[in-house]
């Protein structure tokens, strides 16, 4: 009697298939979750998402509209701000107006704001910008209790046009 292998014992091409169909699966559920991990995870990635989703029934413009530059300048007794009103989007944004607060960076919105007033803008060209002065404010601290211009975070309401 010669000696033979023993007989093997073939997986059934079905259970072959379900094997490998739950590999593919796992490999990428384990792939979206490291990249939904990371992009949740991160706080600049959050603060960037905040920073320019518009908020629900927010004004169109929005998303196009970008203001930056701040500086409180004085005059005698007077105070004032200037700025920049900045187009994102390829159309004229024409007639804006609307209320900006201003206030500390990772402060509360609990926390007194450094400064609130209402802007009016006659155009403000395509991917341009434009410098606006405003001299007459809503509310503002103190120069003594004013945020350094560089931990400014505005926030805009825009209010016209309709």
């Amino acid at each position: 009697m010669q000696w033979q292998p023993p007989a093997e014992k073939k997986l059934p091409n079905w259970l072959g298939a379900l094997l490998a169909f739950a590999a593919v699966g796992a490999v990428a559920a384990t792939v979206a979750w490291y990249t939904n991990r990371d992009e949740a995870g991160s706080a600049s990635s959050v603060e960037t998402k905040k920073a320019a989703a518009p908020k629900a029934g927010s004004h169109p413009y929005a998303s196009a509209l970008e203001v930056a530059g701040f500086r409180i300048v004085t005059t005698g007794k007077k105070q004032g701000v200037q700025f920049l009103v900045i187009n994102h989007s390829g159309v004229e944004l024409s007639d804006l107006g609307g209320v900006i607060t201003v206030r500390a960076k990772g402060g509360s919105p609990e926390d007194k704001p450094a400064f609130v007033f209402k802007f009016k803008v006659s155009s403000v060209p395509p991917f341009g910008a434009k410098e606006v002065e405003v001299n007459d404010f809503l509310e503002i601290r103190k120069s003594i209790d004013m945020p350094d211009w560089q931990f400014f975070e505005p926030s805009v309401e825009i209010t016209s046009p309709e």
